[in-house]
């Protein structure tokens, strides 16, 4: 199931476009394979490439578009790469090692890790941007980046963008061999949104309705699809 709005009241993201998705059960569009989901029974092994397909290319006119998987990068990037008037998918690494092997791949890389996570591998020598939203109050989607747009809609950059954890999700994040972290657990907006979709019913699916919603877009619009949920076949 996918909810649409526009434009957003989270303050990270900003008033830009955004979409989240969630299967039955909240982890019902995941991989099982993700680190940062502790209910795999939940999660899927399949990709949905039709919706995958669809999201790709949700671009607003005139705007851009941006996502995240966490499915391995080996099972869709050269399938979506990174493209002008394309939504960027971005490669979510759980661990530092995931994150070195995608941008060494070329792929559009975030992780997500500890302010101590981050000062160790940076000084091992792997290229980090950390969010601006998680630096600086008032930083959001919306205006990140100025005119050349936010860092995670960007096709050509050679380093990974960084999302600190905080909260009860971090010592969970941060430990890469006991499985949770997962930001729609702890994250205020994405949680609600996933509460709701775990229930909801949906008269067409969301390959149809992400085509809709980016088409009714005005002009110019930025477009975050769901940075939790994923491209999971249900």
């Amino acid at each position: 199931m996918l909810s649409t709005q526009y434009p957003s009241r989270n303050k990270k993201t900003g008033p830009i476009a955004t979409t989240y998705r969630a299967g039955a059960k909240a982890f019902g569009t995941c991989p099982a394979t993700c680190k940062l989901c502790d209910r795999p029974e939940e999660a899927t092994k399949k990709i949905d490439h039709e919706y995958f397909k669809a999201v790709y290319h949700a671009v607003p006119k005139g705007g851009r578009a941006f996502t995240y998987c966490h499915f391995p990068h080996k099972q869709w990037a050269n399938k979506y790469p990174p493209a002008k008037k394309k939504t960027v998918v971005n490669f979510s690494a759980d661990t530092m090692r995931l994150a070195r092997a995608s941008l060494a791949a070329g792929v559009p890389t975030v992780v997500a890790t500890t302010q101590q996570g981050h000062d160790k591998a940076k000084a091992q020598g792997v290229k980090l941007v950390i969010c601006p939203a998680d630096k600086k109050a008032g930083r959001n989607c919306g205006n990140c980046g100025g005119n050349k747009g936010p860092l995670c809609s960007r096709i050509d950059r050679d380093y990974a963008v960084v999302f600190l954890v905080h909260g009860t999700s971090k010592a969970k994040a941060a430990d890469t061999k006991t499985p949770g972290g997962c930001y729609a657990e702890s994250g205020y907006y994405t949680r609600i949104h996933w509460n709701q979709l775990s229930q909801r019913s949906q008269g067409e699916s969301d390959s149809l309705a992400i085509s809709s919603f980016v088409k009714e877009l005005p002009y110019g619009t930025t477009l975050r699809h769901h940075i939790a949920g994923d491209m999971g076949k249900m």
